[in-house]
């Protein structure tokens, strides 16, 4: 069987003309395998310019990729990547 991962991204509704975007990934394994070499890409919101993301996480060709090896059932994990509106 193989592992079933769920991503959740959350960001603000509203974000001021060159104001910056902070937003999150959480990825929980449900099993009913462990998870391994496992790797969140997620694109950049339309718009926006790369300023920083959580430890282990990087960005190129407009998204931020998080390693994140293995997750074992019930494992979670979070990130946070921020980006700047319009620059």
């Amino acid at each position: 069987p193989a592992a079933d991962l769920a991503v959740t991204k959350t960001a603000p509704e509203t974000v001021p003309a060159d104001g910056e975007i902070s937003y999150g990934l959480h990825v929980v394994n449900h099993g009913p395998s462990d998870a391994t070499g496992v790797k969140l890409t997620d694109p950049l919101p339309a718009g926006t310019q790369f300023v920083s993301a959580s430890e282990g996480c990087s960005q190129a060709g407009g998204a931020v990729t998080c390693e994140l090896g293995e997750l074992k059932v019930g494992d979670e994990r979070d990130f946070v990547a921020v980006a700047v509106q319009g620059r």
